[in-house]
């Protein structure tokens, strides 16, 4: 099957990404994290200070920070901080971002060295494959033990550092580079598509949590809401890695998603193409005549061909049965040569292949008849073979599927400073609360969309959440919500082809046998014989009949929400 998950699915050229210098001139001289000044750029490269026999760590002035290469700018991030507390302790010794994430800044403890460096701020476009593109090792033994700026090539970003023997900034001899993706990756499993949308989503969604009024939605390595999550199973945790202050912080938000499912929005038909494959044998005899003189033999042909649908993907998923879907299609519009009724129809699942319309509650068979004489010569023999010419009719689809979802929201809810604090939790109930209550909120359910219940909910301002409120208080919320309310996000697409092989006459050919003398015997003169050959058969394709060459209708989806950068939010440790 061709997937295709928004418009992002394109292979793209490589483009000429726009780069700044980013002073951590002061910022890294102290504890404390230090990043690219833009928040969706990465670092390239690394700049120090003179040496002047100082090698410390706040010696190290600046990143080189550089702009995604097309698709991946202008969207939504996934940012990770990795714990490098004990990595960098020991010499000789690499430390990387995780699969798909790119440098973006480091967290740095007191000291002066490099076991100083406690954590990697790592991050990727949201829907970027979770592995990187061509990788190597750029070696800045020399250029780090100077002045100057120490970077991975053009189009190369910096996801690895590695730590030689000694502890100084000069022992930072290599960085590891790689190259974004040139694509989304392909989409040949379910498994895949939830990883797509839950990457798409932990953002926006974390964000939404956070407006609404829960407690600790982010990691403790991070400042801001949204970041530092990790995955286990169809759960996104804020991450409790590094020191977690304030009230509460041991319960941080989760995002639970269930009750997936797939279901077909729309299929898309192409242009039909007939042609006739090859012919298949349904019966074959001989037939003898002893006599010496001709016979002539009588033969009625009656053969039933039942006609046969085929679905075919263009493209292997590695488990399609996990889609659980099926599309029904009406019969005659697709198949106008069929022989069913009008009101027939054909019903197949994407996990199946091939089904035959014999299956179908209106009788769909052709029955072939011919009557023939063949005069077969004194003390000689005969073979025929009756075959079976078939036409075959290959329909194209593109079909636009949709995964539905349900996410619940679990954490607890902030007082933040009382009922009349804009920073306080929206609910109905316990907004101002002090008690900081423990309440698991789900949008979507088994028959209902994750983003259906809540476009339901913005539009009803139906409780518990005081909608109203929270947009008034924050007018970018409405941007959230609506990316999270586009059912594009949720699109892919899937491509095949039905092929409908139906009987178009039937011939039979005859072939001379030699008789030996001794098989012969002589009998009586001119015989004549009725022979009755019938059967009922399934017109298929061959094993060497080639696919039709066909056009697979494009689908293009586009959000109707475009991206826009947002506030970000700081947590208030207060909660």
């Amino acid at each position: 099957m061709v997937l295709q998950l928004i418009v992002f699915f394109v292979l793209v050229k490589t483009t000429h990404t726009a780069c700044t210098k980013s002073s951590w001139l002061t910022s890294f001289d102290s504890a404390g994290q230090s990043m690219c000044d833009e928040v969706d750029y990465y670092i390239r490269g690394f700049e120090r200070s003179s040496a002047n026999g100082d090698h410390s760590l706040n010696r190290l002035e600046g990143v080189e920070c550089c702009s995604a290469p097309t698709p991946w700018s202008d969207m939504e991030l996934l940012v990770v901080y990795q714990d490098w507390t004990y990595d960098l302790d020991t010499g000789n010794h690499w430390v990387f971002c995780p699969n798909g994430y790119f440098l973006q800044g480091l967290q740095r403890s007191q000291g002066r060295n490099l076991d100083n460096i406690e954590a990697a701020r790592c991050t990727k476009p949201a829907i970027h494959p979770h592995r990187h593109s061509d990788c190597y090792d750029e070696d800045i033994s020399s250029c780090f033990d100077g002045t100057g700026l120490c970077s991975c090539r053009e189009n190369y970003f910096v996801t690895g550092l590695y730590r030689s023997k000694c502890n100084s900034l000069q022992c930072l001899d290599k960085l590891e580079c790689c190259k974004m993706a040139d694509k989304l990756e392909e989409l040949d499993g379910v498994s895949k598509v939830k990883t797509r949308i839950m990457d798409a989503t932990l953002s926006n969604m974390a964000n939404l949590a956070h407006l609404m009024g829960y407690g600790w939605c982010s990691g403790c390595m991070s400042n801001y809401v949204g970041e530092d999550f990790y995955r286990d199973g169809e759960t996104w945790k804020a991450n409790q890695n590094g020191t977690c202050n304030g009230y509460k912080s041991d319960q941080r938000l989760s995002l639970v998603f269930s009750n997936w499912k797939f279901t077909i929005k729309n299929i898309k038909y192409g242009e039909s193409v007939t042609d006739e494959i090859q012919p298949s044998t349904l019966d074959k005899g001989m037939t003898r005549n002893n006599d010496s003189e001709t016979a002539t033999d009588t033969y009625e042909i009656s053969e039933t061909i039942m006609e046969t649908i085929t679905h075919s993907s263009t493209s292997s998923w590695t488990n399609r049965i996990d889609l659980g879907l099926s599309v029904t299609v009406q019969i005659p519009l697709m198949f106008p040569q069929s022989s069913l009724s009008s009101t027939s129809t054909f019903t197949t699942s994407f996990e199946q292949s091939s089904s035959n319309t014999k299956d179908q509650s209106t009788a769909n068979s052709k029955t072939f008849k011919k009557t023939i004489e063949k005069s077969i010569a004194p003390f000689s023999a005969a073979e025929y073979e009756v075959i079976l010419h078939k036409t075959r009719t290959t329909v194209p689809y593109t079909a636009t599927i949709i995964a539905k979802f349900s996410t619940e929201f679990r954490g607890f809810l902030r007082w933040d400073g009382g009922n009349d604090s804009p920073t306080s939790n929206y609910h109905y109930q316990f907004k101002g609360s002090e008690d900081r209550p423990t309440f698991n909120y789900r949008f979507g359910d088994d028959s209902e969309a994750f983003y259906s219940a809540l476009k339901k909910e913005i539009i009803t301002r139906s409780k518990p959440w005081l909608w109203k409120d929270i947009i008034t208080n924050y007018p970018d919320t409405q941007h959230l919500i609506n990316r999270l309310i586009d059912e594009s996000q949720y699109e892919f697409t899937l491509s095949g082809t039905f092929e409908h092989v139906a009987g178009k006459r039937i011939d039979v050919l005859w072939n001379k046998v030699s008789m030996i003398k001794r098989e012969a015997h002589f009998g009586s003169r001119s015989r004549r014989q009725c022979n009755i050959i019938k059967g009922t058969h399934y017109a298929r394709p061959g094993p060497n009949d080639a696919p039709a060459i066909v056009k697979y209708p494009e689908v293009t989806l586009v959000n109707s929400e475009p991206y826009r950068e947002g506030p970000h939010y700081v947590e208030n440790k207060s909660a």
